[in-house]
């Protein structure tokens, strides 16, 4: 398997939310939502305020996807005043770890020219460490343009927007499916569509020797990697390997093999109840001792502490 698609089946989507966002000029919503989320524009047109990026105008079948959640601004035009949806929201609030089984609507505006936005939102659990998300930017826009390289997304859209589908036995099991594949579809077109990525695993992705490593570690993560067996499968020197790992992902080698143990890790431990010594070993550990401060370090609790508290440090919130 390619290391795109080992990092894209790491992600787990434990809980969404389905709404259609019918409004009506002149309109302007300020959105800040912890969990992450998706607006899709089934009608009409918005424009798309984010902080560190050009204010864009979205139309039919575009898509912006903020995979940490935060802040944006929706709106009608630039100059339109926005509302906090925190205060105008009147269907049951999404939390992270409990999917809401029906779609909501929300109406909102000032009677005129119509838009219909697809809303999804996504609790993802212990994929919110994942490094596949902490490389990515804070927002994603995907274009309708760009819909030949996903041509299952519109089908997919158009299903979760028919209202009728709501009310039909099933339809909670397919939603959820579909809002699985929306998820993945839009970062791994992000994936694809951007080669020029600066630093992080798309910018090794883009650079052949390195994504040969970065697919190693993926592929077998409990193998005793060190950066001279590294820079062997990227057919390099040791020195030269390491510089440029370390430029194009933004981490050392060994960094990075131990985050992604870890996250790995993290997930077995809520998934399953093998013991700390054997899942030490299973990540290339000699000692449990030397895995379990390696936890300790990426999530700030010990495996144990980490089990019992099903995913969540000390302090009750995602570490």
């Amino acid at each position: 398997m390619d290391f795109l698609s080992t990092a894209l089946s790491s992600l787990r989507i434990v809980s969404s939310a389905i709404g259609q966002f019918c409004l009506t000029e002149p309109w302007g919503l300020a959105v800040d939502y912890d969990p992450a989320y998706c607006c899709c524009v089934i009608e009409g047109s918005f424009w798309l305020f984010r902080e560190g990026y050009d204010d864009v105008q979205l139309g039919p079948g575009d898509s912006v996807l903020m995979p940490r959640g935060g802040p944006c601004r929706l709106a009608c035009d630039p100059s339109a005043e926005f509302a906090d949806l925190s205060k105008i929201w009147q269907s049951p609030v999404f939390e992270a770890t409990d999917s809401l089984s029906v779609p909501f609507l929300l109406e909102w505006g000032g009677g005129g020219s119509k838009s219909r936005i697809l809303g999804l939102a996504f609790g993802l659990g212990d994929s919110r460490q994942s490094p596949l998300l902490s490389g990515l930017p804070d927002s994603i826009l995907l274009r309708s343009a760009e819909n030949g390289l996903h041509p299952w997304l519109q089908p997919a859209i158009d299903f979760l927007t028919q209202e009728q589908s709501g009310g039909k036995i099933g339809y909670p099991a397919i939603a959820a499916r579909l809002v699985e594949l929306i998820f993945l579809t839009v970062i791994r077109s992000h994936a694809l569509l951007t080669p020029e990525a600066t630093k992080g695993w798309l910018c090794g992705l883009s650079d052949p020797r390195i994504a040969q490593a970065l697919s190693a570690i993926h592929a077998d993560p409990g193998r005793r990697w060190t950066v001279g067996t590294l820079a062997a499968e990227a057919c390099m020197s040791r020195s030269a390997f390491s510089a440029r790992f370390l430029q194009r992902v933004g981490q050392p080698p060994g960094e990075y093999v131990t985050k992604w143990r870890m996250y790995l890790a993290a997930q077995k431990l809520t998934d399953c109840e093998m013991s700390v010594g054997t899942m030490a070993a299973e990540f290339g550990y000699l000692s449990e001792r030397a895995f379990r401060q390696a936890f300790q370090n990426c999530h700030g609790s010990n495996p144990s502490a980490f089990r019992r508290a099903g995913g969540q440090n000390g302090t009750g919130k995602p570490s």
